[in-house]
């Protein structure tokens, strides 16, 4: 549950980083694509996602950081070409240029201030998930060596155990090849009296 509300926050700001990008674009068409229904659809789209989809590879998948970045940097790079550029004034449409103007800068600063919030909190968790990951490395390690280590101590610590040990390994490799032996020589024995002529 925590890592689908996890998931959930960050395609939200993922989504909204892409619709200030629209919005801010100098294209009509993807200004267009910029829409009350269609924001609701999709935040309604990505709410109901996670949970119905939520398996071993969603908990593996994770939204990189770099992605928010780089729409947050669009939407700057975007903003800085309206700014600069020379807007006719109109009677009609002056008031509201002037209010979306006032109102960009703090969608954007909205934006901006949550991508950086959540990179300095992902870049602590990344860090905390590593150490606690290598901890669970070696305590597995120490587990393993645990079990494994018995029969190194008793090679090393006891002469009977040792002789004990190589003469078991030595009977069972005289019986396996003692087996081959017995499996292949009947073989060669019918085949050789099949060759032998009857008088």
């Amino acid at each position: 549950m925590p890592s689908v509300l996890g998931l959930r926050t960050k395609t939200l700001i993922a989504l909204a980083c892409i619709d200030r990008f629209l919005i801010t674009n100098d294209r009509a068409i993807f200004r267009g694509l910029s829409t009350p229904m269609r924001a609701k659809y999709t935040i309604l789209l990505s709410i109901v996602f996670w949970p119905i989809f939520y398996s071993h590879i969603a908990m593996m998948t994770t939204i990189i950081a770099g992605q928010l970045g780089v729409f947050g940097y669009l939407t700057y790079r975007n903003m800085r070409k309206r700014y600069n550029c020379v807007q006719p004034i109109l009677p009609n449409v002056a008031t509201t240029n002037i209010s979306i103007r006032r109102r960009d800068p703090e969608l954007l600063i909205i934006v901006i201030t949550e991508i950086c919030v959540y990179i300095i909190t992902f870049s602590i968790y990344l860090q905390i998930e590593l150490f606690i990951r290598s901890i669970v490395l070696l305590l597995s390690s120490l587990l393993f060596i645990t079990f494994a280590a018995p029969i190194y101590i008793y090679l090393v610590a006891s002469k009977t155990f040792r002789r004990d040990f190589k003469h078991l390994v030595v009977n069972f490799f005289r019986k396996l090849t003692k087996q081959t032996v017995i499996q292949i020589a009947p073989r060669v024995t019918n085949h050789t009296l099949a060759q032998v002529p009857r008088f």
